[in-house]
């Protein structure tokens, strides 16, 4: 019996399963990739170390052993597999939320659609300015608002997690020392 009275021994024998399921009632959207057990912190999906695990167990379970902990941790991996290379493209995780760069929206975070490993340090902010870079764009294109445009699509492909599916490329030519390899 597990010390809050969730009872997880069946026929003398501690049901591993059991275990797994009320560790996941402790940790939110549980996941795992097969090669290791993730939980929801509040912004990202983030590893549970086998020290978090025996941790659990120690706290849970009446006369833990060695074994119990490790045998929660199999089953955890085993249960609920989840592919995190399959992240959609046009997602961005931020502390304020998911943006959607295909609508512009900032989605409310959902950690059991959402799995993201990383979040960005930051919020996201509509009306956030970069005056720096705008600068930039006036000392190495003057006035010309199409280039100012271009560069700053060009900035958004360097910046989002897309990869190779943008089907883009630049080529940059012109005088020397207008910005081409800054």
């Amino acid at each position: 019996k597990m010390k809050d009275g969730v009872e997880v021994l069946v026929k003398g024998k501690v049901c591993y399963d059991d275990v797994a399921k009320f560790f996941k009632t402790k940790h939110e959207a549980c996941f795992s990739d097969g090669n290791a057990v993730y939980y929801f912190d509040g912004d990202k999906h983030v590893s549970i170390t086998q020290q978090k695990i025996d941790s659990f167990c120690e706290t849970y379970i009446d006369e833990c052993t060695d074994m119990d902990c490790k045998e929660t941790y199999k089953k955890l991996l085993r249960q609920d597999l989840k592919d995190f290379s399959e992240v959609p493209p046009n997602l961005i995780n931020f502390k304020n939320g998911v943006l959607d760069l295909d609508t512009m929206d900032l989605l409310v975070k959902n950690p059991l659609v959402h799995i993201f490993k990383s979040c960005q340090d930051y919020d996201y902010d509509v009306e956030a300015d970069c005056p720096e870079m705008m600068e930039s764009f006036y000392t190495f294109f003057g006035d010309d608002k199409d280039k100012h445009q271009l560069a700053q699509e060009m900035m958004g492909y360097f910046l989002a997690p897309i990869g190779p599916v943008a089907n883009k490329a630049f080529f940059m030519y012109g005088p020397t020392g207008r910005g081409k390899s800054t």
